[in-house]
């Protein structure tokens, strides 16, 4: 243990630069990675969920005019398109 922290405290400039680079590189990376929040496009098209989905989405908003259905897909920026 004594070894460890001997090394830790020679090489502390290096070892905090390698910290960092990295929390540098992470924050680039991290505008890279795109999430999708609607829980619906994971599932499969023909599970019970879905289908009732597109079901009442059918049934109930075509029959009343003052019904109001929203799409919740999302576009690259995040924002729910109608």
């Amino acid at each position: 243990m004594r070894k460890f922290y001997q090394q830790v405290d020679k090489y502390q400039r290096v070892i905090l630069t390698g910290f960092l680079t990295a929390f540098v590189l992470c924050l680039f990376c991290q505008k890279l990675i795109a999430v999708d929040y609607d829980m619906n496009d994971y599932l499969p098209k023909d599970s019970p969920s879905t289908i009732a989905l597109e079901t009442m989405d059918t049934e109930i908003c075509g029959r009343y005019s003052e019904c109001t259905c929203y799409d919740t897909k999302r576009d690259g920026a995040g924002s729910i398109v109608l």
